[in-house]
């Protein structure tokens, strides 16, 4: 949502004034577009989404509808997407963290944990939400990288330090606590 759309149209013989365009947010609302004449019957119509989903596209020239139309068009916007409960975790234990793509519209959600490295699971939980899976093998950090339709997601990729178990140390300068084994 908010980015510019475009899609060609073939009209041969027809001239700017014969194409006519309808478009339709997913809110009902009417969209302002532009039909741009590139020549030799070819017809750019570009528009703003201004939401995501699906936009209802009715084009006619000289009066009768285009094949297939009226047109669908899908808008997503991946900066909606949230990936949290991201902790430090520790070598041989399972790591959890949640993604949120429910208010992003429609796409392929993917990710990767150190370039593919790490092999991941994905629970669907419904309504757009997952909770991720993984077990780190390697006392590192680790890099979430989340990706929706090619796009990455804001603040990706994530860091998840990971330590051995017997690394582990909790508390204060003063000793604390520490794991026994």
């Amino acid at each position: 949502a908010g980015k510019p759309a475009t899609f060609e149209l073939f009209a041969p013989g027809a001239k700017k004034g014969d194409v006519d365009v309808n478009i339709i947010s997913p809110e009902k609302r009417h969209i302002p577009h532009k039909v741009v004449d590139s020549g030799n019957g070819v017809f750019r119509i570009e528009f703003t989404t201004v939401e995501v989903g699906s936009y209802v596209i009715d084009v006619t020239v000289t009066g009768l509808s285009v094949p297939n139309s009226p047109l669908i068009a899908k808008s997503y916007d991946a900066s909606l997407i949230k990936v949290t409960d991201i902790t430090d975790g520790v070598v041989g234990d399972l790591s959890t963290f949640r993604v949120d793509a429910s208010k992003a519209g429609e796409g392929q959600l993917e990710i990767s944990i150190n370039d593919g490295d790490v092999p991941n699971a994905v629970q669907v939980l419904g309504g757009g939400k997952c909770l991720v899976t993984f077990t780190p093998e390697q006392a590192i950090t680790h890099e979430i990288e989340v990706m929706f339709n090619n796009d990455q997601v804001p603040g990706s990729p994530f860091l998840c330090r990971v330590k051995d178990a017997d690394d582990l140390s909790y508390g204060g300068s003063s000793g604390g606590f520490s794991r026994v084994a």
